[in-house]
């Protein structure tokens, strides 16, 4: 039971602070004219509602859950959020990389992710969703290290880079190693409210010097 709490205080740790990452920006999206805002605000809101799903469904575990077919289809989305906001990330790390026609084909990479994550649910085959989790993510460090150039996102980008690491080695933690699952769940949130700090930090000097 220890590892279910964790998971349950870790998700909802996670949420809160997307929530607030994702209002917080929400000034300076509309004042300013970066695409790749929008991206990394949306990569946000994609993480929030998988998180949220997932504390949703941990609740099931003790007699909060829905039905079944309730449970799979919250399953499904999550599991399609977790898509969309590594997809978000990468396109957030690579705007100026990527071709400028990136925002036309957004409705089909929803529709993919959905895809997707029917076909995972279907399937019943997690591994599916674990390795193309792996290859988004290689994606995006390869990206973000591909021109050597340094801007004030670098250190965001790495630190979220870094927790969607911790994410999926997450997973294959058992559970008896309660510790572990622990510490890795401790460093994640540090990495988040750091990044939150700096978000924060970040819109705020903006704001006075406007």
């Amino acid at each position: 039971m220890q590892g279910i709490g964790i998971d349950l205080v870790y998700s909802f740790i996670i949420f809160l602070i997307c929530l607030i990452v994702y209002f917080e920006t929400r000034e300076i999206s509309k004042l300013s004219s970066y695409k790749g805002i929008n991206f990394f605000r949306n990569t946000f809101l994609f993480f929030g509602i998988s998180y949220l799903l997932k504390f949703v469904l941990t609740l099931g575990i003790f007699g909060f859950g829905f039905s079944v077919v309730g449970d799979a289809i919250f399953f499904g989305v999550a599991l399609y959020a977790g898509l969309m906001a590594g997809i978000y990330l990468v396109m957030a790390i690579g705007n100026k990389k990527l071709p400028k026609q990136i925002g036309n084909w957004i409705f089909l990479i929803h529709v993919l992710a959905i895809l997707l994550a029917l076909i995972v649910l279907l399937t019943n085959n997690f591994l599916i969703y674990l390795i193309f989790q792996i290859i988004i993510l290689i994606v995006g460090i390869v990206l973000l290290y591909s021109d050597g150039k340094k801007t004030s996102m670098l250190i965001i980008y790495q630190l979220l880079l870094l927790f969607w690491i911790l994410d999926i080695v997450d997973v294959f933690i058992p559970k008896f190693l309660g510790g572990l699952q622990l510490i890795v769940s401790l460093v994640s949130i540090g990495i988040f409210i750091l990044v939150l700090y700096k978000i924060i930090k970040s819109t705020h000097k903006k704001n006075e010097t406007r």
